[in-house]
C-alpha cells in the first residue's frame, strides 16, 4: 500500500503569475505521482493524471549546493520513511515531530509518507495543516490525506467527519495555489459522489 515518495516540483507558485483555473476533471501540472496517487484512488481514478514539469538546467555550483542540500534532506527524512515501510508504531510520532519542522521540504516528505502509507497520524494534524502550513505543497498533501479517510482502505483509519471534510474542502477552494483548490474540489466530488451511494442499510425493494 506504501508508495515510495517520488521527487516533484512543489506546489508552490514560483513564476509570481497567477495560476490558469483548473479545468475540470484535470489535476494541475504542479502535482506528481505519489500524493496524486491518494487524490486519484479517492476519487475512483474520475481524475486526469498530472503532466510532468521539465526540470530547468543548473550551473555546476548550484547543482553542487542541491546535492548536498538533498543529501541532508535524505539524511532527515530517509528514517522516517523507513519506519513508515516497517509499519513500526514510532512512526506517528516521528511523522508528528517532522511536521513541526521549518523546513518545508521535511514537512512534504513527512506527510507524503505518512498518507500513502494510511499512516494513522491524527485527523487533527491533517486538518492544521491543510488550514495553515504555508507550503502549498504540504497543503495539498495534508488535503490528500483527508480525502483517502473519506473512505478509508484499512480499519486503523478512521473515517473523516463528513461535515469536516466538506469544510475544509470549500476552504480550500480559495487558497492561492491551484494545486490546493483542485484537491478541495476532489474531496467534494467524493463527498457528493458517497453522499449519492445507496446506503447498504437501506431497506431494499421488493421483488414482485
Amino acid at each position: 500500500m506504501y508508495s515510495h515518495w517520488q521527487q516533484r516540483p512543489s506546489a508552490e507558485t514560483k513564476s509570481g503569475h497567477a495560476p490558469a483555473e483548473i479545468q475540470p476533471g484535470r489535476a494541475p501540472s504542479s502535482m506528481k505521482n505519489s500524493a496524486w496517487t491518494i487524490a486519484h484512488k479517492a476519487t475512483g481514478g474520475s481524475a486526469s493524471a498530472p503532466v510532468e514539469m521539465a526540470q530547468g538546467h543548473k550551473s555546476p555550483a548550484s547543482k553542487t549546493a542541491s546535492a548536498s542540500r538533498d543529501a541532508d534532506l535524505e539524511k532527515r527524512v530517509e528514517p522516517i520513511e523507513a519506519l513508515i515501510r516497517r509499519g513500526d508504531p514510532s512512526a506517528v510520532p516521528a511523522v508528528l515531530d517532522a511536521l513541526g519542522e521549518e523546513d518545508w521540504r521535511v514537512r512534504s516528505r513527512a506527510m507524503d509518507a505518512a498518507v500513502n502509507a494510511y499512516v494513522a497520524i491524527p485527523e487533527s494534524a491533517l486538518i492544521e495543516h491543510a488550514q495553515r502550513d504555508p507550503s502549498a505543497d504540504v497543503r495539498f498533501l495534508a488535503l490528500a490525506g483527508i480525502s483517502a479517510r473519506i473512505d478509508p482502505a484499512i480499519p486503523q483509519v478512521e473515517a473523516v467527519d463528513p461535515s469536516t471534510a466538506r469544510a475544509l474542502a470549500r476552504e480550500a477552494l480559495s487558497d492561492a495555489n491551484e494545486s490546493v483548490r483542485w484537491q478541495g474540489q476532489q474531496i467534494l466530488d467524493a463527498l457528493d459522489t458517497k453522499q449519492a451511494r445507496p446506503s447498504s442499510d437501506a431497506p431494499q425493494a421488493e421483488v414482485l
